[in-house]
């Protein structure tokens, strides 16, 4: 109770030193009543009462402090003087709040890219026991393949490491309402799973109910909905358990909805069915060769990564000796679900720019620093006051941090409004791989980083100006004059280390920058393969119910109407266009003449079915031998094409016209023999930046796949996606088109990370660069001011303009060489964690260095080019009378 009375006294300060004053008044007259009747005059009997109480004013604040809580009326009147102190410099407030803010904002919007993305748990149940279990091919490198229902039934069964283990095998599909029109027709990403897929994820559903292992055992037809397929496809219906959706050709029954949040194993999944409506998983019931899909496992509360691994390891090789025919080969491999989501470049990535903006912050702090010590030099008079009155160094220093730690919660507010923009601008412009880009938000977890960097940063930059004035403090006259030459060398040595400081770091943000920058010019470049650029792509897909060879027509078709659209130059369509990996990792069992393949020759190879004119269509140019023909049908002899790649790796310096080989493809085609009849030129079907694999063409005519992606190639690509969608529509109303684009546009996704990474890291530079440029300014300037009476008697002894010039630039030029010298030092070092986003410049490269250096040096000049303006201006006697 008393404790509450005290914190409500700070809220009534007027009213309780009246009441204060009026108790004092009736002691300090009882006291001399009590003086007077002991036989003193009235005015001895006042001067002993007034003794006696220690003097009015100090019995006054003792009686506040004992009816308040001191410390915090304390902490209030720190706060209301800084801000009064911030109030008369508004130049240097705002110049140091606007840095700061910048810096602050650009590291939380990078913070909150990284929670959502890294940090942030999974939506599932104890999310970090969960992980994934792939089967790893020692013969060609392979670490993540699907894994047979009878191989995971051994490792469930087998291991103590792991709870329970559930699979899902992801497929797509045409998915439409029986009875309903065709137009309605969509094509989705489903999954189909084990009976306890989502007891092991720990998720309940929203609506309904989930299936379990004997709907599954039974082969159920029934499904679970995703909430985003529900919402849009089904108007978020309360009455949707029960309804009937035709899902791939097969009538399913609804039975569930999940929350929103939910998704595994990845947003585009829509929905979940049975696997054992997969004809996959019955064949794989009997045939221990045959896999389904991925696996993945809860960890028991006591087992850990590695316990895991080894634990794997042993079951592998034990089934790797009981069925030799299936499992030769073949291992486990243990990845965190986390990192399985996440991957390697994307956390790569972030954190390299989450160092980036660290720097910017760092850069931000030392400029700050650097003028709230140079603004200290016009405060000289007041610490000296403020110390003749008895105010001790502690208090001095606290003081001033509140000062600095206001300054950067300021600043923090305007972080946290440059935030909200800029979330949504990086969110924009981020490559759409990154998963979990939609969960990027600002919540609470931000907002307290962003509160405690305000406050870390107020302490960062505060506390070395406020020990370095409150050590002047007694060492200057109450005039302002200080006594001190020492003390002021010392200043001004730690305002350069300040500025040194950031060019350093600036160098070090400008290497990697300029780096990155030449990275992505020498990409561009790059000659891509395809000689015509106006091309138009599409994704095309027939329903996959129907027969193969029927779909295959249909294709053929598709390429036959689309040649007779106006304008049209070739037609084509191709399996697979461009590849996230290596390929199909399928390589080639053997070549005719040659001894058998080593394991590197498997590696970065695959085999592509084409149709129609698809060389043609993109100009990939034919450098020897001839495209497929007509003739090459189902019924005669297996032909393919090869890109010079290929060709360099098994026939290096021969002509490979006529050359056979023998080779484990899509469809496992292991012991036909087919002839190569033609090189084409090789294209980088994996990005700008990374070298071509190896490709094997087939003709769809002969291999029966399915060739998805269309090439059109036309003389202006302008109108031609709505006519391309008007003539599938008219071919087949059920048939899905999606991802029209054109070609520049399929070769810009592929290096759509690379360049954002590139621009952020440059805006981080630029940013650094104008802090640097503010900092040197500053210095110089303060310099300047300092230094007016030297400047006025060297000028008065006869020195010329020319000279005091040279002077200030050559101190400008000194500290940022020196800078620019251990910035360099360390950009060799922190260069080298960049390597791989390197391509065509090392991390040391000389070109680069270079143009940071003359940019810094330029940027220097500019900086200390007012200062010296104004040093050559100086009237040498108002200098001397100054003194």
């Amino acid at each position: 109770m008393a404790w509450t009375t005290r914190l409500m006294n700070l809220l009534r300060r007027n009213d309780l030193d009246a009441e204060i004053d009026e108790e004092l008044r009736f002691h300090l007259d009882a006291r001399a009543r009590d003086n007077v009747a002991a036989g003193m005059t009235d005015e001895e009997a006042q001067r002993d009462a007034i003794r006696r109480f220690g003097g009015p004013l100090q019995a006054r604040e003792a009686s506040r402090d004992a009816d308040i809580i001191a410390w915090i009326e304390t902490i209030a009147q720190d706060i209301r003087y800084a801000a009064r102190s911030l109030r008369k410099s508004p130049g240097v407030t705002s110049i140091a709040v606007l840095s700061l803010g910048l810096a602050i904002g650009a590291s939380t919007a990078i913070l909150s890219f990284v929670n959502a993305v890294l940090l942030r748990s999974l939506p599932y149940k104890d999310a970090g026991r969960i992980a994934m279990l792939w089967t790893s091919n020692a013969l060609n490198g392979a670490m993540e393949q699907n894994t047979s229902p009878l191989n995971m039934e051994d490792w469930r069964t087998g291991s103590h490491t792991f709870e329970d283990l559930a699979a899902y095998r992801e497929s797509d599909g045409p998915l439409m309402e029986p009875g309903g029109a065709s137009s309605e027709t969509e094509w989705i990403g489903f999954a189909w799973v084990t009976g306890n897929f989502f007891h092991l994820l720990g998720r309940n559903p929203l609506l309904g109910r989930v299936f379990g292992a004997d709907e599954v055992a039974n082969r159920s037809r029934v499904i679970v909905l995703s909430h985003g397929l529900w919402q849009r496809r089904l108007g978020g219906s309360a009455d949707v358990i029960g309804r009937v959706l035709r899902v791939s050709g097969q009538d399913v029954h609804v039975i569930g909805v999940m929350p929103d949040d939910f998704w595994f194993p990845s947003k585009e999944i829509q929905l979940w069915a049975p696997g054992s409506l997969n004809p996959v998983w019955q064949k794989a019931q009997g045939d221990r060769s045959t896999r389904f899909g991925a696996v993945f496992g809860r960890l028991k509360p006591e087992a850990t990564l590695a316990r895991a691994r080894g634990d794997m390891r042993i079951i592998a090789e034990r089934l790797e000796r009981q069925y030799p025919d299936a499992n030769a080969n073949l291992g486990v491999n243990v990845v965190p679900l986390q990192a399985q989501i996440s991957g390697k470049s994307v956390p790569y990535m972030l954190m390299i720019l989450f160092g980036a903006v660290l720097f910017v912050l760092l850069i931000a702090c030392a400029n700050v620093a650097n003028l709230l010590l140079a603004r200290a030099v016009v405060r000289r008079r007041e610490i000296a006051i403020r110390t003749a009155l008895g105010a001790g160094r502690r208090r001095i220093v606290r003081q001033l941090l509140t000062e600095s730690v206001l300054l950067s919660c300021m600043a923090g507010c305007l972080g946290l409004l440059l935030v909200a923009w800029t979330t949504r601008t990086l969110t924009t412009f981020a490559p759409k791989n990154i998963v979990r880009l939609d969960e990027v938000h600002i919540d609470v977890s931000v907002l307290l980083f962003t509160l405690v960097l305000s406050a870390g940063t107020g302490v960062l930059f505060g506390l070395a100006p406020a020990i370095r004035v409150s050590r002047e403090g007694g060492s200057v006259s109450l005039d302002g004059k200080n006594r001190n030459s020492a003390g002021m060398q010392s200043a001004q040595t730690m305002r350069a280390a300040f500025v040194v400081c950031q060019f350093a770091l600036a160098v070090v943000l400008l290497s990697g920058a300029g780096l990155l920058i030449r990275s992505l010019l020498a990409i561009r470049s790059v000659d891509a393969g395809f000689g015509d650029r106006n091309v138009v792509t599409a994704h095309l897909r027939f329903d996959n119910t129907l027969a193969r060879p029927r779909r295959v027509a249909l294709y053929k078709e598709a390429i036959e109407r689309l040649s007779r659209l106006p304008g049209t130059r070739a037609v084509g369509a191709v399996s697979t266009m461009f590849w996230n990996n290596d390929g199909g990792k399928f390589g080639v069992r053997a070549v005719e003449g040659q001894a058998p393949q080593s394991r590197d020759q498997w590696s970065a190879l695959t085999w592509t079915s084409i149709s129609g004119d698809y060389f043609q269509a993109l100009a990939v140019p034919l450098v020897r031998g001839r495209f497929f023909l007509d003739r090459d049908r189902q019924d005669s002899p297996p032909v393919v094409l090869i890109n010079e790649t290929m060709s360099r790796r098994y026939w290096p310096g021969q002509d490979p016209i006529g050359k056979r080989i023998k080779g484990f493809d899509a469809r496992g085609r292991n012991d036909e023999w087919v002839t190569v009849v033609g090189l084409v030129k090789d294209v980088h079907s994996r990005g700008l930046d990374r070298p071509p694999m190896a490709q094997i063409f087939e003709t769809q005519l002969q291999s029966l796949d399915e060739t998805e992606n269309l090439v059109v190639s036309t003389a202006a690509t302008s109108g031609v996606a709505e006519a391309v969608r008007r003539t599938i529509r008219e071919l087949d109303r059920s048939a899905v088109l999606s991802d029209v684009s054109t070609l520049d546009g399929r070769l810009s996704e592929l290096g759509a990370q690379r360049r954002f990474q590139t621009y952020l890291l440059s805006i981080f530079a630029a940013l650094a660069l104008a802090l640097a440029g503010a900092g040197i300014f500053g210095m110089m300037h303060y310099s300047v001011v300092q230094r007016t009476q030297e400047i006025g008697i060297r000028m008065a002894l006869g020195a010329q303009r020319a000279n005091v010039l040279n002077m200030v630039f050559r101190e400008g030029l000194a500290l940022t060489l020196v800078g620019v010298v251990l910035g360099a030092a360390g950009s060799l070092a922190l260069t080298r964690s960049i390597s791989s986003l390197l391509f065509g410049v090392t991390p040391g490269d000389p070109v680069t260095f270079g143009a940071v250096s003359a940019t810094l040096a330029a940027i220097a000049l500019a900086g200390c080019y007012l200062p010296a303006r104004r040093a050559t201006r100086v009237d040498p006697l108002a200098a001397l009378r100054s003194d």
